[in-house]
């Protein structure tokens, strides 16, 4: 059984979502981020990328790096990258991260639940034309 389930969340792949598992690892997620990604290069728009870590029971090690590396994760069609947890622990991390890659935070937005993290998505969004 995969450990991150990713999928898209809306017919017009505009969303991709990861969702830890209670037991989820980064590795777990690195595991299936290269095939979604390949999903994300296909379509010629931007994705917004929503990591839901809001299951999970523990905090993988090392997940300040691992912040950081998920801004650097590179592909043309990425938008925005948001992580969702309510745990307090999960948001002390977050304003570690954003203390020691003052640069890096601002391509990373954290979100307590999914629909804050979709009301942002449309507040950021390009007025319609």
């Amino acid at each position: 059984m995969q450990q991150v389930l990713y999928r898209w969340l809306n017919d017009s792949k505009s969303i991709m979502t990861f969702v830890f598992r209670p037991t989820s690892t980064w590795d777990d997620f690195y595991m299936v981020c290269f095939e979604a990604f390949d999903e994300v290069h296909r379509v010629n728009h931007p994705v917004d990328v929503i990591i839901d870590l809001a299951r999970a029971q523990h905090f993988p090690p090392e997940t300040m790096k691992e912040l950081y590396y998920l801004t650097q994760l590179e592909n043309n069609n990425i938008r925005y990258r948001m992580v969702i947890s309510q745990n307090p622990l999960f948001h002390e991390i977050y304003n570690g991260f954003n203390r020691s890659y003052p640069l890096a935070s601002h391509k990373l937005i954290l979100c307590y639940t999914m629909e804050e993290a979709h009301f942002l998505l449309d507040q950021f969004a390009p007025p319609a034309t």
